[in-house]
């Protein structure tokens, strides 16, 4: 039976697209993501190179800030600078204090203007800001920086240097500890298990491929095998042909629409259905979110991901 495909699951997938790349990836001008991590110089006036390679001084330390990223809006929370947070997107819904901040738009199509009401000394972003936004801010004298990591190493990262420039550096420190302990806890539990192939369906077939923070997170956290790396760039459109041949033995979706996966010819023998190792992330659900966004609760994001591939390894 052939996917049945509406409206509804298109607008859903183009959202569900620029959610991700809002939240996990970066481009550094020249077509290539850049993995480099933020610098700071400590004590004020700061220095910044952020995630796209801008050099930024911070001439002081920031009492106002608007984060256009549900990624970095938690992130900043986590590491108790919540309080320095005047603006957020309408997706920026954890943690629950967040939500009492002034709206700003989305996170693909933030106001601008209701931004500069806010008058915010600095504007966090995780991915490209539009050069006429940008040029409004600099005649606000508003800084803008744009935080970004695709691997657990450069969250941690980033998150060390955004308690350096928000000077909360100890509770920064504290939730990189937690992270670590709950990295290292996985990898005892899974031990030398034997590499599962997993493939994460965004809908229809859309997916994270090689050099995403869901694939790092696949294979460099829980040593598992990421069908849809072998696809073509950062976020592949995988064929039915090629999911089917790659055969998965877990399967992750997020259900788009009317789609029945579960009847579609050559799917539905793969060994995730026929064992019945097939995961429904809902849209909206604390699942999805961690699965998308690279921030603070990247621990929570390798354990679901290694509890729902070696359940076994938790039992």
């Amino acid at each position: 039976m052939k996917m049945k495909r509406s409206i509804q699951s298109i607008l859903m997938i183009a959202a569900v697209t620029m959610l991700i790349l809002t939240g996990c990836s970066t481009d550094n001008g020249d077509g290539e993501a850049n993995g480099d991590e933020p610098s700071a110089q400590g004590g004020y006036p700061m220095t910044v190179v952020d995630s796209l390679g801008n050099e930024v001084t911070l001439e002081e330390e920031p009492q106002k800030i608007v984060s256009v990223s549900p990624t970095l809006t938690e992130t900043i929370f986590a590491i108790g600078a919540g309080d320095k947070m005047v603006g957020r997107t309408e997706y920026c819904n954890y943690p629950e204090e967040a939500q009492e901040l002034e709206v700003i738009g989305g996170f693909a199509d933030p106001n601008t203007e209701l931004i500069l009401e806010l008058e915010p000394d600095l504007v966090f972003s995780s991915g490209p800001v539009p050069e006429e936004s940008l040029a409004l801010f600099e005649g606000s004298d508003i800084d803008v920086l744009v935080i970004d990591g695709k691997t657990v190493d450069e969250i941690m990262e980033n998150i060390t240097k955004l308690g350096s420039i928000l000077s909360v550096e100890d509770q920064a420190a504290q939730v990189n500890e937690e992270i670590q302990s709950e990295r290292e806890e996985v990898k005892d539990k899974l031990g030398d298990v034997e590499a599962k192939r997993v493939f994460v369906d965004l809908g229809n077939f859309f997916s994270a491929g090689s050099g995403s923070y869901i694939h790092s997170i696949i294979e460099d956290e829980i040593g598992a095998i990421n069908v849809a790396g072998q696809g073509e760039g950062e976020w592949p459109m995988m064929s039915l042909e090629q999911i089917v041949e790659a055969d998965p033995q877990v399967y992750f979706y997020t259900p788009m629409g009317d789609e029945e996966l579960e009847e579609m010819e050559g799917l539905k023998d793969t060994t995730a259905f026929v064992e019945g190792n097939v995961i429904e992330v809902q849209m909206g659900s604390t699942e999805n979110d961690i699965m998308t966004r690279a921030g603070a609760r990247v621990g929570k994001t390798i354990r679901f991901f290694a509890e729902s591939v070696y359940p076994e390894a938790f039992e």
